[in-house]
Parts: C-alpha cells; structure tokens; sequence
C-alpha cells in the first residue's frame, strides 16, 4: 500500500519565515475535516483488531516524527536531487513491517512506514519514486518502486533497474525516510 504527499501543496518554502512560523501559508487543499479523521481513525481501528488478534500482539496506531525532521528530511531531498538536475514532486508513503533482523529484532513483524521522494516523469507522465543519492553515470534515476517490489533473490534484476546498473546497491545509504516513533498502541496518551 502507499500513499502520495503533493510537497508544493504540502509544504511552505522556509525562506520566507520568522522564527519558524510561515506568514505567507496557504491552507492545503489536502486537509481533512475532524469528522472525517475520526471516521477514518475508527474505520482504521476494524483493521487493527483483526491484525492484532492474528498476529497476537498489539499492532501500533500511530508514528511520530518531529516537526523539524520532516523540515530538513525535504530540505534535504531537495538539495541532493537538485545536484541531478531534479526537482522532487512529493513523498511516497509505504506501509511495511520491520524485519526479524539486527537490529530490529525487538520491532520485528511490527508495523512502520517509510518514506521514498518522487519525481513527476515527464515521458510517462506519472510520478516515481527514486533515491537522489542513486543516479545511473548516464542521469537516470533507479526505479525504486521496482527495486522494492522485485523478488529479493534476483539480484541480477536489482543490478539493472537503472542507477548502479552492475552492481549490488543491497546495503548502501538511501534517501528513504523512517524510524518514527511507533506507537503500540498509544504511547501512553493520555
């Protein structure tokens, strides 16, 4: 499952604030009514109780990341595509669950979500999602939907989705966003 964030209805450019709070915001388009969050909070709850029960352990109803992670995490996509010639279109949001692997055996099986930019291709007129810090020698940007859906035992399609046509990327640094705060079931909410 994923979700796309539009970033130009999403966020402020920054240059143009005073002591952190924008002057200029426009209000999202994107924005939801408190009625409907809590519909869908409560249509989510359906989904959580049968996953729960499944897997015998309380599944986490929300992540948390502070204010100023989401400001740089964009900042910094934006400067590191930008060195490529790319200008990011927004942020994909995949749902996923953390490996039974160092480190994350004590999140293993829990629930998370991580975050991948996205540029709009001009050719095929949709956004995709890539990795700035995984640009081929010849400019093109790995497919990183493609990386992650493909099988993990076939490397060799891993080695020719476009940036590091050749080589095994399994292992290097990425510009996917994660480690919130997950929280089972409500970080102690009051």
């Amino acid at each position: 499952m994923e979700f796309n964030v539009n970033i130009e209805n999403a966020v402020i450019n920054y240059q143009n604030t005073k002591h952190g709070t924008c002057t200029t915001a426009k209000k999202p388009d994107e924005t939801i009514t408190l009625e409907m969050a809590r519909a869908m909070y409560h249509e989510y709850n359906e989904r959580h109780k049968v996953l729960s029960e499944l897997k015998h352990d309380e599944e986490a109803r929300y992540g948390w990341h502070s204010f100023s992670f989401y400001k740089n995490y964009i900042a910094y996509l934006e400067q590191e595509a930008a060195k490529h010639g790319y200008q990011i279109s927004g942020i994909r949001m995949y749902y996923a669950a953390y490996p039974n692997t160092p480190p994350y055996k004590d999140k293993a099986g829990q629930q998370t979500y991580f975050f991948v930019p996205t540029y709009f291709n001009e050719k095929h007129k949709k956004h995709v999602a890539f990795d700035p810090l995984h640009i081929g020698p010849d400019g093109t940007p790995m497919d990183i939907h493609s990386y992650l859906t493909q099988n993990r035992r076939n490397k060799k399609k891993s080695m020719a989705l476009g940036a590091g046509a050749g080589t095994d990327i399994d292992g290097t640094d990425s510009s996917v966003g994660n480690m919130a705060e997950m929280c089972k079931p409500n970080c102690g909410e009051i």
